[in-house]
């Protein structure tokens, strides 16, 4: 069979994408002496080898020009990547050509953008789960735009190659894409629907990403190939199609090397589709108390310090606390077991006790908390923190996932309950989130409902068969509006207590209530017709469930062949779980925003993937030009069964083309196209990038594990220590010798004067029984029932408090104490130390519990140098405050502490480099004696300063300021007709962080 060279027409152009020192190209055409050229599917640019005769002297094609071929039926457009002269050719006319087509552009540029990222969003309250996206031309401004339903690839592919720089045509202002990019999505016609019918998720390129690779990212990621379609009206047209699709190819007479067959294409038919882990919001869950019992004996800090004054040994002295030398009142060994105490840890104690009473084991725990061992927590911290706080799931509760054994769906997610795989509880994690509105259908059965369709907030719902400390039920109640019989029905319905989640780490989570919660029968008794506390009281657990959301399993959906015989494939899809509450009733599925399920979404991207050709048309042929033929007509373009074509044309060979069909071809030959374009992807990140990408997973966030504790935990130790609706403060004291027998609520204590030269001697007071006359100091009164003797407690002296008082008295009546030979325990009228007024009458002449207000004088005369109050505002040296006695408020001048005072200009201190004197200035404040200007006498380096923390004029719902407390000390304030001194209580005058302005 004969051959002919065919000649092969090119074109040139100006540059279609100028450069720095670039010159512009003429228009010129040329014919080709030889040519070897490869052209095939993938985002790598077809090239050629092009040998030519120049048509002058001093010819060159400029590097970078715009040059089109034709070769019979073949047409080509790309860019001259070289131009060189073949040294020793006739009169230097031979020149060679190096061509790239116009998929060279794709390397050029870069694209910032972001698609189909999950987002989550309360939408009138509704948990929504949605997409967003950052389209290319929202990325200087970081704009992002939310879609219930995820963009489609057509669609993301439209925005990143439409976004084309200003300038070309259909060009906007600030584009990134330098070339006038056409596409066809539809393979040249052989899909009329389009190949990019699916969503593509969690695509992001906010750190820029290189064209090529993103069209190579999205050829792989839906099985399919891209290649350059041009022609002399359209150069830049890109096509996408599938690979081993159409009408086999037929061997014509002018061909050789024929092969043909099929073969595997190594695409699977089975592919699993992983996402995020699935949430279910599994609700009434059980709950069991997460410390070791035998914490439970200590309810408050202070019985824990008890205890270590009486069980451990003071290291300097070889002694236990209470055994400490010439402290016959405890006074030093309980200041000195209260520090061992706040600094004794959690093993320590355990160890202590295995060493005084072998019974160490019920105090250990051996998980963690905050990410460290509790074992190595302070154990106060332990105390105000865990007890009666920290709940986890109960060891008996087992949970069902969504996933059968046979890896089937479960009816589309909804599987019922119990037909899934059961999960351990440590492969459960608990999540900060709601799925979906819950509330409690009847307080008495403890029974919880959920509404997909309604608002939903917070980190999950948990209800107490109890009552929370420092709840409504005992907040701003006097004993006598207290409700008994309220109470204790309290304790018989279930009430929603609001947590945290502890988010340290391993083993399985548990919550942290924000109130301790406690079940007790006889925390408070009624004595005399008044509701107390009673010091005797059992506490135990409540019994507790809450609703929460758990990351369990990965979102798994199988789709093809399995469980037969398969070749299997799996891709990751970020942001794709299942949601779904989890009920007696089975599972509910939280739908997607577009009302789609999980598993529908996982459907129709495997779907997509399966579409690739199991079996692909395996062969080839070299077609050669035969003279008979039009030129116009040969040549074989690339189409879904045509992956590469190699054209050679020369003198002495001829033209022919190699054509090989779908299957790839094996290394020896050459690279096939899917390795050059993954090296693509690779290529376009940034060093380092690709490792980060394989080792990244997510990681979890350490939480807070102390937000809100130490505040709140105080409402226990109120509560437990006796403060019933009451915002006096009590003061914690024992009784010397100690009293083997109980106290009840209300009894008066004192004490004797303490003698000059007898240290720690008259400091407590003592028992009753043993009161003489001169024990005339007013200690206070019990405010619990039942007090234990032998223990500390805490007492009450100012404001309206429970007390035993002696009749006859009138309501209004002075009490005070008794002179020492009768009723020791009591309260009298006109007593010889004033303590208050009584508010209640007692006819006879019994002992009564009654109201008494303390400390606001008897027979005219002040009873008590401590006072509280509460600030109102603030002037150059004193305060004025207020003295709350019922719904009477008095306002009264109050001296500030000298130190904070608004008359000091000056002030000389002696650093240990010789004294510095400060000189202060007050009225730059508009006279707010609250802040002043401070600096350094000579210098001008100024400070601005203020009282830190500052009083507040109404920081609480009652209307009342900052508490105060303050001494009568009279003429010693050194204020004309100012008796009352306040106290620092920790303040100091501070630098301002900001000292830009005053």
């Amino acid at each position: 069979m004969s051959t002919k060279n065919i000649s092969v027409q090119v074109q040139i152009a100006t540059q279609p994408r100028m450069f720095p020192g670039a010159t512009a190209q003429s228009p010129a055409q040329f014919v080709t002496q030889s040519l070897a050229g490869s052209f095939s599917w993938g985002t790598q640019p077809g090239t050629a080898t092009i040998v030519y005769i120049a048509p002058t002297a001093n010819w060159v094609v400029a590097t970078g020009a715009l040059l089109t071929m034709t070769i019979g039926a073949h047409f080509f457009a790309g860019v001259c990547i070289s131009d060189v002269e073949n040294q020793g050719s006739a009169e230097g006319l031979i020149r060679t050509l190096q061509f790239k087509d116009l998929r060279e552009f794709l390397q050029w540029d870069y694209t910032y953008c972001a698609f189909n990222k999950p987002d989550v969003i309360l939408v009138n309250g509704r948990r929504i789960k949605r997409y967003k996206h950052v389209y290319p031309a929202d990325f200087n401004t970081l704009t992002w735009t939310y879609t219930n339903s995820p963009l489609e690839a057509w669609e993301i592919i439209n925005a990143i190659l439409g976004y084309k720089a200003f300038g070309l045509l259909g060009g906007v202002v600030g584009g990134t894409v330098g070339s006038p990019w056409a596409w066809d999505l539809t393979g040249l016609g052989l899909f009329p629907e389009g190949v990019f019918n699916f969503p593509i998720y969690d695509y992001d390129c906010l750190n820029g990403k290189r064209l090529d690779a993103v069209m190579s990212d999205f050829s792989e990621r839906s099985g399919c190939v891209m290649g350059l379609a041009s022609s002399p009206e359209l150069p830049y047209v890109l096509t996408f199609t599938r690979k081993g699709y159409g009408v086999t190819i037929d061997f014509p007479e002018n061909s050789d090397n024929r092969r043909s067959g099929f073969a595997l294409s190594g695409h699977p038919t089975n592919v699993r589709i992983l996402g995020d882990r699935n949430l279910y919001q599994v609700m009434g869950v059980p709950m069991q108390a997460d410390w070791a019992s035998g914490w439970e004996q200590f309810l408050v800090f202070e019985q824990f310090a008890d205890d270590i004054y009486h069980r451990a040994t003071n290291p300097l002295t070889a002694a236990t606390y209470d055994q400490t030398p010439n402290d016959p009142e405890g006074y030093i060994g309980r200041q000195l077991a209260t520090a061992a105490a706040l600094s004794m840890t959690v093993q320590q104690y355990v160890d202590l006790r295995n060493a005084t009473s072998q019974d160490g084991a019920q105090f250990v725990d051996g998980r963690k908390f905050a990410a460290r061992f509790r074992m190595d927590m302070p154990a106060a911290l332990y105390i105000s923190t865990l007890l009666w706080r920290a709940f986890r799931p109960a060891d008996s509760f087992t949970f069902y996932n969504a996933v059968l054994a046979n890896n089937s769906v479960p009816n589309g997610g909804g599987a019922p309950l119990g037909l899934g795989l059961q999960v351990p509880l440590p492969s459960l994690d608990i999540a900060d989130k709601l799925l979906c509105k819950v509330f409690q259908n009847d307080p008495t059965s403890g029974l919880m409902n959920f509404d997909v369709t309604t608002p939903s907030d917070g980190n999950g719902f948990a209800i107490a068969k109890g009552y929370m400390v420092g709840a409504d039920l005992f907040k701003s109640i006097s004993s006598s509006q207290f409700s008994l019989n309220f109470f204790k029905n309290a304790s018989a319905v279930w009430q929603h207590v609001p947590f945290q989640i502890d988010d340290s780490g391993e083993e399985v989570r548990f919550i942290i209530f924000d109130e301790p919660v406690i079940l007790s029968e006889n925390l408070i008794v009624a004595v005399n017709g008044y509701n107390v506390i009673n010091a005797q009281a059992t506490l135990s657990v409540p019994p507790v469930n809450a609703t929460l959301t758990f990351e369990a399993e990965r979102f798994s959906y199988i789709q093809g062949t399995y469980p037969d015989v398969s070749k299997d494939s799996v891709e990751n899809v970020g942001g794709l779980n299942l949601e779904a509450v989890v009920s007696s009733d089975g599972y509910t599925e939280v739908p997607y925003a577009d009302g789609t399920s999980a598993f529908t979404k996982a459907s129709v991207i495997a779907t997509n993937l399966l579409l690739r050709q199991y079996i692909y048309s395996e062969g080839g042929l070299r077609l050669i030009y035969d003279p008979r033929t039009a030129i116009n007509s040969f040549g074989t373009p690339l189409s879904s069964l045509t992956d590469r074509v190699q054209i050679e044309t020369s003198p002495k060979g001829g033209t022919f083309e190699v054509v090989d069909l779908t299957n790839e071809r094996t290394r020896d030959t050459f690279e096939p196209e899917r390795e050059l374009d993954r090296k693509t992807q690779s290529n376009s990140l940034f060093p380092g990038q690709a490792e980060l990408r394989i080792q990244a997973e997510y990681a979890r966030k350490l939480a807070s594990a102390f937000r809100q504790l130490p505040g709140i935990r105080k409402a226990l130790s109120d509560l437990i220590a006796g403060q019933l609706g009451n915002d006096q403060p009590l003061t914690l004291t024992w009784l010397v010798p100690v009293l083997n027998a109980t106290l009840p609520v209300g009894t008066v204590l004192r004490r004797a004067q303490t003698m000059p030269g007898t240290p720690n001697t008259n400091t407590v007071p003592v028992p009753p029984a043993l009161v003489q006359a001169a024990h005339n100091i007013f200690m206070g009164v019990t405010v619990r029932d039942a007090e234990n003797g032998a223990k500390p407690f805490r007492v009450q002296s100012t404001g309206r408090a429970l007390a035993l008082v002696q009749g006859p008295v009138n309501n209004g009546d002075p009490v005070g104490l008794s002179d020492g030979s009768t009723s020791n325990n009591c309260l009298v009228k006109n007593g010889t130390t004033p303590v208050g007024i009584v508010r209640q009458d007692i006819a006879g002449s019994a002992v009564t519990l009654v109201e008494v207000d303390l400390g606001v004088g008897g027979a005219g005369t002040p009873a008590v140098t401590v006072q509280k109050f509460y600030y109102v505002s603030s002037d150059k040296d004193f305060i004025t405050a207020q003295m709350v006695s019922g719904d009477v408020r008095t306002n009264t001048k109050i001296a500030k502490p000298p130190a904070l005072r608004g008359s000091i200009a000056s002030k000389t201190i002696d650093a240990g480099s010789g004294p510095v004197t400060w000189l202060y200035k007050y009225q730059t404040f508009q006279n707010s004696w609250d802040s002043r200007a401070a600096q350094v006498e000579g210098q001008g380096l100024q400070y601005y300063q203020r009282i830190s923390p500052p009083w507040l004029a109404s920081p609480n719902e009652n209307n009342l300021g900052s508490i105060i407390i303050a001494d009568l000390i009279g003429g010693s304030t050194g204020i004309p007709g100012v008796g009352w001194q306040a106290r620092a209580d920790g303040r100091a005058w501070a630098n301002k962080k900001d000292q830009s302005t005053p």
